[in-house]
């Protein structure tokens, strides 16, 4: 027979439920408007995350107990709770999930970076997606690709 699957959020904060990606992206550029119609004040930045005073960023969202560090350009980036944005990157356009690290000197565009993954010095990423818990190996160069561990399928 066929096997479902249930998953729950319990949440005291406002939540939007989307069944793929494109309407995530669309939650995010909404709620980085203002314009979502829900009737919340989430703030774009979390108040427990610690953004950089010379990072520059525009239309993002960072997510609680997040570390995004000096001389970083974001741009059109949400990024989930607990994530570490090392200095010297360039994200546009992203989706960064729970618990992602970024290190030095990477630059990420068009991309989502699923939860428990790492993207290590030097990286670049266009048009990509990584998946749950992937490692991204130092100077690695990679264009519309989706990395997954190979003893895993997609799961984002």
């Amino acid at each position: 027979g066929r096997q479902f699957s249930c998953f729950a959020a319990i949440t005291e904060e406002p939540t939007v439920r989307v069944n793929n990606i494109p309407s995530f992206w669309e939650g995010c550029r909404l709620l980085t408007e203002g314009t979502l119609p829900i009737d919340c004040d989430l703030p774009p930045i979390s108040d427990s995350a610690k953004v950089h005073e010379k990072s520059q960023m525009k239309e993002c969202l960072v997510g609680s107990k997040s570390v995004v560090s000096e001389k970083t350009s974001l741009t059109g980036v949400t990024i989930g709770a607990n994530c570490t944005i090392n200095e010297k990157v360039i994200l546009n356009n992203c989706i960064i999930m729970d618990g992602v690290t970024i290190a030095s000197g990477v630059n990420i565009k068009d991309s989502i970076i699923c939860e428990g993954s790492s993207v290590e010095s030097g990286c670049e990423l266009n048009q990509c997606i990584v998946g749950k818990q992937c490692k991204v190996s130092a100077d690695t160069s990679i264009s519309s690709q989706v990395l997954l561990n190979s003893d895993r399928m997609m799961h984002v």
